[in-house]
């Protein structure tokens, strides 16, 4: 199973001065991210697995990778428990005779 995640729809938001101000409509809330956690929320208006994010990231900042990844994925975790973005596993088969890989939903 893979991992993709993107953001919630009814989610509105605005950048002002480096923090992201964050309105889900459906969930009347209204949440404040500093620069690097609204950076991770605004890649995802595509749908992205942890690797793709990772490697998104890492062309941006030349940060350990493995330093940066656990805060990456602690940061998903808290914007996937409050909402903000959604999880969609998906079932990935490879077929070593003819080498290509098939995705199930």
């Amino acid at each position: 199973m893979v991992a993709k995640y993107k953001q919630s729809h009814g989610v509105e938001a605005i950048e002002v001065e480096g923090e992201w101000i964050i309105v889900h409509t459906k969930n009347h809330t209204v949440t404040k991210l500093n620069e690097t956690a609204g950076y991770i929320w605004s890649l995802l208006k595509q749908e992205l697995t942890m690797e793709d994010l990772m490697k998104w990231l890492h062309s941006e900042h030349s940060a350990f990778e493995s330093v940066m990844k656990n805060d990456v994925e602690r940061c998903v975790e808290n914007l996937q428990s409050i909402g903000l973005i959604e999880c969609n596993e998906i079932s990935v088969e490879k077929h070593d005779i003819i080498d290509t890989i098939c995705i199930i939903q």
